[in-house]
């Protein structure tokens, strides 16, 4: 790292006053306390590698005093998340790790105790990841959680914490590679499967880009894991132009959108998004899209998940976003991947890179499809365009195949039953 480097990242570090986010800042892609996105780009490029990253978090939801009514519940009707841990008790996560590259976790929640499996800290150099700030620890509970109430995708998967954002949401491209390097060291050990990374570039791109972090997202995918990033949050800024943040817009990567869970009423941003009405499927104004760009959509908003302020201060707050619509998707992943080990002859299962192109594409196989501007009423530019919407239950039932044993013993009654007809 030179000096200029080595001291921008100092100074976002330890500054407390707001910095102008370079044109390649990672922030949090959340909306309740996300700063909004800017700037597109069409052109196929590469992101430099010298940038720091100060994200003033000022997008945030205007709502009434007594706030929403929204839990997971609500979240897992829509995707028929209930319907598939009922029908399929024993898919549940058990076994595969999730990594969690955001503000860090805090994994003596009681919702995520006992499955913490390691990470790091790489804006404190130390080997506690805990959450100083509350993004990490709600997005891995909408991964993971196990409480009865506010259950995550994937609700008993373990996690691995990897601290890359500071307090304030603040971080820089250094910090994600040192985390992403981290996960490949310890992949095979804690039997990582999904990524998720609910963090974006000021920037939005409606060609895949490269940065100093697509070596390591490459060897992901190539190792077989699955790679779950929020779109961006900024599409009131960058309207009409399409385009999602990085690494979304990563060749690697795959690019989550949020739509909403039920109706809220009226929501209105502080970027200046503004949802008049508000019901189940609806894309979310805030989302950066693109007809190209944008893989497949979760529930973001608005999610109920864990706070990492339980101790002192609420057990789960609620907030909406591409970040809470992403885990809902790495989650997913996990959940497919188990069903595939379970179910699929060794023979069938995908390799490399494969897997992850094989969940995304059971998904979209199976997902609800929704339009952008059928029943949208907001001041966003809408695209008109079909999308696909994760459907847990769908997704497991097709991935879920009977074994060629039990094939075998239900042709063999079949015949039996029809012979003692014909007698």
């Amino acid at each position: 790292m030179d000096q200029a480097r080595e001291a921008s990242n100092k100074q976002c570090r330890n500054t407390a006053h707001i910095c102008r986010p370079l044109s390649n800042s990672l922030t949090l892609s959340l909306v309740v306390i996300l700063a909004g996105l800017g700037g597109v780009s069409d052109a196929l490029g590469q992101i430099s590698s010298d940038a720091s990253v100060y994200a003033p978090m000022n997008n945030y939801a205007f709502i009434d005093a007594q706030g929403p009514s929204a839990t997971m519940d609500d979240a897992g009707t829509l995707i028929r998340l209930n319907e598939a841990h009922t029908k399929y008790p024993t898919i549940n996560g058990s076994g595969y790790t999730i990594a969690v590259l955001d503000t860090g976790v805090d994994f003596n929640h009681p919702a995520l105790s006992g499955r913490y499996v390691g990470g790091y800290d790489y804006i404190n150099g130390d080997s506690n990841p805990n959450d100083d700030n509350g993004h990490g620890t709600h997005v891995t509970g909408i991964a993971a959680s196990n409480d009865a109430t506010y259950t995550g995708i994937a609700p008993q998967a373990g996690f691995a914490a990897v601290k890359v954002l500071d307090s304030s949401g603040s971080g820089s491209f250094t910090q994600i590679e040192s985390g992403l390097q981290w996960v490949i060291a310890n992949r095979a050990t804690h039997n990582i499967v999904a990524v998720n990374m609910s963090i974006g570039t000021s920037d939005t791109y409606n060609a895949n880009v490269m940065s100093m972090i697509s070596d390591e997202l490459s060897t992901l995918k190539a190792a077989g894991v699955f790679i779950a990033v929020a779109s961006g949050n900024g599409w009131f800024n960058n309207q009409p132009n399409e385009g999602v943040a990085y690494p979304a817009a990563d060749a690697s990567a795959v690019a989550v959108g949020d739509v909403w869970t039920k109706d809220f009423g009226s929501i209105g941003w502080s970027s200046g998004a503004i949802d008049y009405t508000t019901a189940a499927d609806r894309i979310v104004s805030h989302c950066d899209r693109s007809t190209t760009m944008l893989d497949i959509f979760g529930p973001g908003a608005l999610i109920t998940s864990a706070s990492h302020n339980w101790e002192d201060g609420p057990d789960y707050v609620t907030m909406g976003g591409t970040s809470m619509a992403s885990p809902t998707v790495a989650g997913l992943a996990v959940l497919i991947r188990e069903a595939i080990e379970e179910h699929w002859d060794p023979a069938d299962w995908p390799t490399g890179s494969d897997w992850q192109d094989t969940i995304l594409q059971i998904m979209q196989d199976n997902a609800v499809i929704i339009n952008d501007g059928d029943d949208e009423y907001d001041n966003v530019t809408n695209l008109n365009h079909d999308f696909p919407r994760i459907d847990v239950l769908a997704s497991l039932d097709a991935t879920v195949v009977p074994e060629p044993a039990t094939m075998s013993l239900l042709v063999v009654g079949v015949f039996a039953i029809l012979r003692r007809k014909r007698k």
